[in-house]
Parts: structure tokens; C-alpha cells; sequence
């Protein structure tokens, strides 16, 4: 056979694996920086990609030595010193049976990697099915390719050795062809299946041709496929110059095996190409979240938009507009043109749907309101997805802040029934600092129907919350609308004994704290993680309490606050499953703490000490000002490096009190506004101490005057004292406050202007009494979402959802959403600050946190119900905790209601209403008195039937107290107020199985 002398192919064999390899080393690399800035979870799809890159790392090996041992690239003829020609053509034949087997498993993970990807992203169920079809094509074609591949010939060592003798039953051409065509055709399918989802958003074209071009990568991979598909059906197996025929083959192969792991990182290196290059930290970001109760009771508060459109999505209008869809979710992740697929794939099961609003219609017959057409706007996605354009559209505008109004009309021919409108809306450029509000459908002439959209002012967010900062930089930096330090209070300030500190004083004691823990501790803001820097504070309120908090989240840490109530043995637990290295207490809380810290290990030189303004005592232990001198003479702790999204994973606290928690919302300031001073009496180890007074009130510039427990004389001198406006309290405080009304009348009070509660709920018969006694005083309720305006004041309710915000009401009995108002409900909620769990515990996460098609929510366990204010906005009300609902002959009795009744008569200081059984009745109510002064020398009997008579009086009949009165020296309530319920239960089973026992 004539050959040119020295005529060589390695260089292309050189050139086509060490470049692809360094391609496919560099996304593999951004692949794993990604996963580390961004926190995800490694899965399925990260772990097939490293294995698609350890073929190719494999394959890297195997290229050099089949060209330097094997000769691989040469003519047979040239190849001189490795043997003899049949011994050359064996080790060719040995090379190239492994290389197929390497070559078939780095398809394989790849098509495993980015079809696990699609799952990941992709939470719906419409898609989900063609992702498990072509796995299970991919898992029978890497099956029989490699059954093939393996027993090409019989034996197996036939294959590179025809002396072993037997036969080789299998084609190389056909074997070739077959294969890889097969590969070919799976992979189009996946390149082809997010296309599909791409190309049916209607999203700005380039911002389109982007999404595609990432996917269609796959199609270089397809095209290497084809090439090595034409050159199989020229290659001749039994020709002897098998070094060079196979060339072409084995370049195209490496371009394959190293560029399938280009392909299945491309989606997800997005954040680490912006960290590396635009000097951010990127990872995802969740769009503008909207404020609704559910479907009927919905208010709007996103951002603005550009377009002067009413819209739900940027879907067309087809089948595929299901709100379970792949292309629904696509399109909700890459609103306002900031999304991409890694950003969707980090927040995948936490999306939240921006900007839902909704007005109550009629329905139609078909699905669909058939309007004029030529409206400016782009139409109105009813509830089944079906878009119509509104017929007309008229602006009402005598001042826009407040009355501006869009009026759509429909033909009453096709309003046949009452159903819901979904509506997104966008705002006019002229008004978009108005937020959206909506009206009741209603019938305003014979022939015609109106929905009526109100534009009133904004209440959304100043911007979205930050999610790559800490607490403690969100707090201390003037960036994310908190007031100018130069014009807020000093923060926290001991009501006993004056001592204060500015907010700038507060920050850098915090800051000196956070440097002594991390030497004494061994810890570093950016080393280890937050599990490892958990921290207790265990103590009464003091005015360092904040500081702590603020030194921990400076370390990158966490920490859990333990109710200075605690028992040794519930201490012990708290501090045990939460894994604390370190504990802060109180001197008269020291002892406690100490046989805690035992318990679990923790040495008593990480027991600090918080300085209370009954301490005079020396003891041997570091208190918090012995960390503030060690920390001014250490060096400065390094700034943390936290990237975008993080915020929104990490925790920050671990609280074991009832509540929600999460990141304060920003809220804007005016440049005037006037800062107070409050009251900060109740716990901080309880959410609402911790997030309304500790946080909120802070960050708004005022000055929390802060009591170690309270006491209601203490509190009286603090509010003369410090000249305090704004009071929080719990129930239980409101009405010692008016039972004591010649107590109160010894002091000033006559700075106080709101009263603000929580907790628990708050009957309507004590605010009119706080309104009798004291008229300038306002009340305010807020319940976990809901928050009271000075403008809004509705008595009796929680007042309106905050921003960003989402509620729905179920109903209990048939899991329905309920759309009326005045109807009771159980309370869902969905908000961006939605905790992420209960530590260690799948089955509390489960059964509170539930899924439904648009997203995760809450279950709080609170029957509520939504009403119209005399401001015709809608506030909710919360009616009773589910579980404590007394259910009398099928009728519901919320024990608060009659709490509130009872507490409104003379003679009772306090109450408490529990559920008792009743053989007629299922249930009936108990009440448990605490007796006033008023009652004087009367008996028991005669206290008992006045109270009875009272309810009697004012209540229906199955809401009389059917299960008596007893009376109390006290009603045992927990540190914030709320009554412990169980604990008067358990005292009225054991009265039971007495007078059983008696009997």
C-alpha cells in the first residue's frame, strides 16, 4: 500500500481534545462555582455532569497514549519501534473498545444531566411526563449499546485478538450507525422540549433567541453525531491502516465527549460569570410578589410596569396557558426581562406569582366574554385561561391619586353565572406611583354589567427586599430605607435607670462584640457554617439584648432566643437541638443557664453575661461590656461575602415561640417624619418583641424604652417618664390597663397615642372601653401579615395585608377557597418572608406547609374571615385559633368572643373560655373568672349568676356558658400574653375523673 511518507493527522487529534477538554474544564468549573455562590443543592443533575466530565477526564488519558503508544493518527506504514504491524493494529483495536465504552457513558450522563436539570426546573406535571420518557429511552439505549459494545465479538477479546478465535457478530458499520443515529434522534427530542416551552412566550425577541441559543448548543453535540455518523459508513474495519481510518472518528468523538459537558452546564454558570466578571453576586431573584386575599379579595402592589396593559402573564391565548404549565412557569420567571433558566432552577419550588390581583364577574358560556376590539389595552385573562379583550375602556379622573377608575363593560348575554376574573395589571405612565385596588361587580343598568378597577394610592414595596446582606448590615446601613441615623433616637434605652447608647454607639459595641466572640470562640465570618455559630440568648429584656443579635449575624451566625421562663429541662432542650456554642444570660436567670449549659456540653467560659438594671452582684463570668473592651483592641472582622439570593435561604433565627418570621419588609420614609419613643416591655425572645420592637421600631428611628419584664407601675413611670407615644402591649396588658384605672390616673399619660397589640385577639367590647377611659388613645391590632394604618382604623379587625404579601381563605369542612366576605374560613398565607421550616421536623413542615398549583403557603391554623371596612377596604378579622373553636350543636363558638364579652362586665378581672363536653350539646362553654374588687362580699353564687345573666343577655343561646362558671385566683397565660388554654383543659379532666371517681 502506498503511502506519502510522514504524513500525520495527530496534530488534528492534539488540537480537537485539548481545547474542547479546557472548554469543558472551565464549565465545569463555573458549574461548581455557581452551585457555591448560589447554595443549590447538588442533585441528580449536578452529579451526572461531573460524570460526564470524568469520561472526559478519562478520555484526556486515553487520547495521548493512543497516539504516542498506539500511533493513532499515522499511517500503519509509519509507525516504527512499536511493534509489528498485527501487534499495533491489537493495541488499536484494545484503545479504541475501551474508548467506546467511555464514549457511550458520557452521552449518557449528559442526556442524564440535562433531563435531570428539566425536572428540577420544571415543577409542573405536563412536562414532567416526556422528561420520564426520554430518560427511560436514554437508560435502554446506554443498556443495549453497552450489552453490544461489550459482546461485540465472542469471546470479548476477539475483538482487538483474532487469534482468541470465535467471531465478531456484530457489523462495525452497522454497530456505528445504528447507535449513534439512535443517540442523535434522543437527542434532538431533549434539545427540542424546552424549545417548545421558549417559543410560546411572548417575551422581547432578543430576550427569546437568547433562551433558545442556550439550548440549542446541543445542536454542535448533534452536529459532531452526524459527522461521526457519515464517517462510520466509510470506515473499513478490516483495512489494515486502522491508525489512520479511524482519525476522523476519534476527533469528532473527542469534540463529543468534552462539549456534552460544555452543554450540560451552560444553563446554570450565569451567576458565577456575573461574579466573576460584573463584580456582583448573583444568584436568583424572586419577582415582585403582589398582596391579595385569595382570588376575591385581591389587591395588586408589584412594581410598575412599562406597558399600558391589563394582563395576567405574557401567555397567547391557548390550552397551553394552564397555570400548571411549563410555559406559565417560564414566563413568570422572566418577567421584566431580569430572569433566566438559572435563575428559575435556584428558586424552582419558591416562586411567587407578581402582581395577581382579582375582581368578582359573571361567568360566560363558553369560557370566554366576547368585547369590541380596538381597546389600548391587551386584554383580561379569565379564571380559565381564556383572554378576551375588554370592549372599552374609560378613565374617570377628578383626582388621580385617589379616584382614577378603568370600567369594563360585557354583553349580559354572556354572563350567565357568577365566577372569577384573574386580572395583572400594569400602570399608566402618568400614575404609576398609584396602587390598585378593586370593587364589587354589580349591575348598573338592565342591559349591561361593570367591573370597576380603582386606582388609589401605592402600597407595595420601596423595592424589593434585600436578599444578600445580613441582618446586621440591613440594620446598621442607611441603603435600604431605614431613617438617617442622624435623625433616629438612640435605639433601646433602660426605663429604670436612663442608660442609653446612639445608634451609632450601639452598632460599633455590636461590632466589638462580634470580634471577641470570634476570637474566643474561634470562629470566622466566612469560614464554617451558620449551624456551627449558633448562639442563646437566655435572659429578660436589657438594652444589649439587640446587640447580641446584631454581633452573631456579624459572625455569619445564628440565633435562637430562649423564653426567660424556661425551666432548666426545657432550656436544656432548646439549647441541646439547637446545637448552641455559646449562651447569654442575666444574673437572675444565671442559675438555670448553668445547669443547662452542663447538660449539653457548653463550657462555662461561653456563658456571657447581660447587665440588668437589678445587678449589683460580681460573678465569675465575662459580661457583655468585658467583650465590648476585648473587641476594641482586636482587629476588624473581614466584610462578608454573601451572594444575591442568600438572604432569602439562610436562617437567622431559630425562634421555639409561636409565629412567623423572616426579613423585616423595607418601607419607605419620609424625609420629616417624627420618631417616638415606645414601649419595649414584653419578651424579645418572642417574634413579636423580636420583629416589631427589636427591628421595626429601630429601623424607623425610634427609641425603645426597654423594662425588664412587665410591671404595669414600672411601665406607668416609664410612659411619664420618657414621655413614650406608642405603647405595644398583648391583651392581657390592655385590660389590666383598665381595670386599674385609679392606678393609671397618678401618672401623665398623655404622650400615648397608640396602643398597639398582637398575639392574641383583641374583642371589640376592651377597645371601647380604651376609647371611653382614654379618647386621644388609638388601637391597633396586627396579626403576623396584617398590619393597622392610623388612617384605616377598622375596631375588631387586624386591618390589611402588608405588601408583598398573599392570603387565602379554605374552608375547613370541603378544603374550598371561600370568596364571600363575612365568611370564616382557615387563614392560608404566602409571603417572601415565609419561614422554612421546623428544625428537624418533616412532619410539623408538612402538615403546616402546603403545595398548592401556585405555590407554597402556610397553614395558621386561625379561622379569620375578611370584611369591609367603613373605608371600603377589605381588613381581616381573626375570629379564633381552629383548634380552641367550640363546636355547640353544629354551631362554631370562638372563645375569644365571649373572653371579650366577659372581660366588659365589673365583675370580672380577667377570663378565659375553654370547651368543656356536654352529652346534648357535643360541647358547651366553661368560663374561669378572675373576680374583681367590685364584686365586694357577694358569694360565689350570686358573682356566678350575674356573669352568666351577662352573657345570657347579649349572646345567642348556644353561646351561653352551658359549662358553668369557675372562678381563679389567676388564668395562667405564657410570657407574651396568650392564655394557656391547656393547662386550664387539663385542670378540667382531672375535676371530672374526680367527681367520677367520687361517684
Amino acid at each position: 500500500m502506498e503511502t506519502t511518507p510522514r504524513e500525520s493527522k495527530q496534530i488534528d487529534l492534539w488540537i480537537s481534545e485539548f481545547i474542547t477538554f479546557g472548554a469543558a474544564t472551565v464549565f465545569i468549573g463555573l458549574r461548581l462555582l455557581s452551585r457555591r455562590l448560589t447554595r443549590i443543592e447538588f442533585w441528580w443533575d449536578d452529579w451526572f455532569a461531573i460524570g460526564c466530565y470524568s469520561v472526559a477526564i478519562a478520555w484526556v488519558v486515553i487520547i495521548p497514549i493512543w497516539i504516542k503508544d498506539a500511533g493513532l493518527g499515522l499511517h500503519i506504514n509509519d509507525i516504527h519501534g512499536r511493534g509489528t504491524k498485527a501487534e499495533i493494529l491489537m493495541h488499536n483495536s484494545l484503545i479504541l473498545y475501551v474508548a467506546e465504552l467511555f464514549y457511550a457513558t458520557a452521552l449518557f450522563c449528559a442526556k442524564g444531566s440535562i433531563l435531570s436539570f428539566y425536572w428540577r426546573m420544571f415543577r409542573v406535571t405536563n412536562i414532567k411526563l416526556p422528561i420520564q420518557i426520554l430518560a427511560c429511552c436514554s437508560l435502554i439505549w446506554i443498556i443495549i449499546r453497552t450489552f453490544m459494545g461489550i459482546f461485540h465479538c465472542i469471546p470479548v477479546q476477539r475483538f482487538w485478538d483474532p487469534s482468541a478465535g470465535g467471531s465478531c457478530a456484530i457489523e462495525d458499520k452497522k454497530f456505528f450507525f445504528g447507535t449513534i443515529l439512535v443517540h442523535v434522534m434522543l437527542d434532538i427530542a431533549i434539545i427540542a422540549l424546552p424549545i417548545l416551552q421558549v417559543r410560546k412566550l411572548q417575551l422581547p425577541v432578543f430576550q427569546r433567541i437568547g433562551i433558545m441559543l442556550m439550548f440549542l448548543f446541543g445542536i454542535v453535540i448533534c452536529a459532531s453525531a452526524m459527522v461521526i455518523i457519515v464517517a462510520s459508513t466509510q470506515f473499513d474495519a478490516t483495512s489494515e491502516d486502522l491508525t489512520w481510518n479511524l482519525v476522523t472518528i476519534v476527533v469528532w468523538a473527542s469534540v463529543e465527549v468534552n462539549l456534552v459537558t460544555v452543554s450540560t452546564c451552560l444553563p446554570t454558570v450565569r451567576p458565577a460569570i456575573l461574579y466573576l466578571f460584573t463584580c456582583t453576586n448573583p444568584t436568583s431573584t424572586i419577582g415582585s410578589g403582589s398582596m391579595s386575599y385569595g382570588r376575591s379579595y385581591g389587591r395588586s402592589h408589584g412594581r410598575s410596569q412599562t406597558k399600558n396593559t391589563i394582563r395576567l402573564s405574557t401567555l397567547p391565548n391557548n390550552k397551553d396557558n394552564d397555570e400548571s404549565s411549563s410555559t406559565h412557569q417560564l414566563a413568570d420567571s422572566d418577567q421584566g426581562g431580569r430572569g433566566s433558566l438559572s435563575d428559575f432552577e435556584s428558586h424552582a419550588m419558591d416562586r411567587y406569582r407578581g402582581n395577581v390581583s382579582t375582581v368578582t364577574g359573571r361567568a360566560h358560556d363558553h369560557g370566554s366574554e366576547e368585547f369590541n376590539t380596538g381597546s389600548p389595552f391587551g386584554g383580561i385573562m379569565v379564571k380559565n385561561e381564556t383572554t378576551v379583550p375588554p370592549q372599552i375602556v374609560r378613565l374617570r379622573s377628578s383626582d388621580p391619586n385617589l379616584s382614577t377608575k378603568t370600567v369594563l363593560r360585557a354583553h349580559p348575554d354572556r354572563c350567565k353565572s357568577q365566577t372569577t376574573l384573574q386580572l395583572s395589571f400594569t400602570y399608566l405612565p402618568t400614575l404609576r406611583k398609584n396602587g390598585l385596588y378593586t370593587s364589587v361587580v354589580g349591575a348598573k343598568a338592565p342591559n349591561w354589567y361593570e367591573a370597576v378597577l380603582s386606582l388609589q394610592k401605592q402600597r407595595s414595596l420601596l423595592a424589593d427586599p434585600p436578599d444578600s446582606i445580613s441582618l446586621h448590615e440591613f440594620m446598621t446601613s442607611e441603603a435600604y430605607g431605614r431613617l438617617p441615623i442622624a435623625k433616629s433616637r438612640n435605639p433601646f434605652t433602660c426605663g429604670i435607670l436612663g442608660r442609653t447608647y446612639s445608634v451609632s454607639e450601639s452598632h460599633q459595641r455590636a461590632d466589638f462584640v462580634a470580634r471577641a466572640l470570634a476570637k474566643r470562640l474561634d470562629l470566622l465570618p466566612n469560614d464554617g457554617v451558620e449551624w456551627d455559630k449558633v448562639v442563646s440568648i437566655f435572659s429578660v429584656n436589657t438594652i444589649d439584648s439587640f446587640a447580641v443579635t446584631q454581633a452573631v449575624h456579624r459572625l455569619n451566625g445564628i440565633v435562637t432566643l430562649a423564653s426567660a421562663a424556661h425551666s432548666a429541662s426545657d432550656l436544656t432542650h432548646q439549647l441541646r437541638s439547637s446545637g448552641v456554642k455559646a449562651l447569654f444570660t442575666c444574673a437572675r436567670r444565671l442559675e438555670t443557664a448553668v445547669l443547662a449549659a452542663d447538660a449539653v456540653g457548653i463550657p462555662q467560659d461561653h456563658i456571657f453575661i447581660l447587665a440588668t438594671p437589678d445587678d449589683n452582684s460580681k460573678l465569675p463570668f465575662t459580661t457583655f461590656d468585658d467583650l465590648v473592651r476585648e473587641g476594641a483592641d482586636l482587629p476588624e472582622l473581614e466584610p462578608l461575602r454573601w451572594v444575591k439570593g442568600q438572604g432569602a435561604r439562610q436562617v437567622a433565627f431559630l425562634c421555639y415561640s409561636s409565629g412567623t418570621s423572616g426579613l423585616p419588609s423595607v418601607s419607605r420614609q419620609k424625609d420629616g417624619i417624627t420618631t417616638q419613643a415606645c414601649l419595649g416591655a414584653l419578651p424579645f425572645s418572642h417574634i413579636y418583641g423580636l420583629l416589631i420592637i427589636s427591628f421595626a421600631s429601630t429601623f424607623r428611628g425610634d427609641e425603645v424604652v426597654v423594662l425588664p419584664e412587665f410591671d404595669l407601675e414600672k411601665a406607668l413611670v416609664a410612659v411619664q417618664t420618657y414621655k413614650i407615644a406608642h405603647m405595644f402591649v398583648v391583651p392581657p396588658i390592655i385590660i389590666r390597663i383598665i381595670h386599674n384605672k385609679a392606678l393609671c390616673s397618678k401618672y401623665d399619660l398623655s404622650s400615648v397615642r397608640w396602643l398597639y397589640t398582637g398575639a392574641a385577639p383583641l374583642g371589640s367590647e376592651v377597645v371601647g372601653e380604651v376609647k371611653r377611659q382614654y379618647p386621644k388613645w388609638r388601637v391597633g391590632q396586627g396579626y403576623v401579615v396584617c398590619t393597622t394604618s392610623e388612617d384605616d382604623i377598622d375596631i375588631g379587625s387586624s386591618g390589611s395585608l402588608v405588601p408583598a404579601t398573599k392570603a387565602m381563605i379554605i374552608d375547613v369542612e370541603t378544603g374550598e377557597e371561600i370568596t364571600e366576605y363575612n365568611k370564616p374560613g382557615e387563614l392560608l398565607v404566602q409571603t417572601p418572608s415565609l419561614v422554612l421550616g421546623y428544625m428537624n421536623n418533616e412532619r410539623a413542615t408538612s402538615e403546616t406547609f402546603i403545595w398548592r398549583k401556585d405555590g407554597r403557603w402556610i397553614r395558621t391554623g386561625d379561622e379569620v374571615l375578611i370584611r369591609l371596612a367603613p373605608s371600603e377596604n377589605e381588613h381581616l378579622v381573626v375570629v379564633d385559633r381552629l383548634k380552641e373553636l367550640i363546636k355547640v350543636n353544629g354551631h362554631q363558638v370562638a372563645p375569644a368572643e365571649l373572653e371579650a364579652h366577659l372581660l366588659s362586665h365589673p365583675y370580672v378581672s380577667d377570663c378565659a373560655v375553654i370547651k368543656t363536653p356536654n352529652d346534648k350539646a357535643g360541647e358547651v362553654p366553661k368560663a374561669f373568672i378572675v373576680k374583681s374588687d367590685a364584686c365586694g362580699g357577694q358569694s360565689d353564687d350570686v358573682v356566678a349568676r350575674a356573669i352568666c345573666k351577662h352573657v345570657e343577655d347579649h349572646k345567642q343561646r348556644y353561646k351561653w356558658l352551658g359549662g358553668g362558671v369557675e372562678f381563679n385566683d389567676t388564668i395562667p397565660k405564657s410570657a407574651c400574653g396568650k392564655i394557656l388554654r391547656r393547662l386550664l383543659r387539663d385542670k378540667e379532666k382531672e375535676a371530672r375523673k374526680s367527681l367520677v371517681a367520687k361517684l
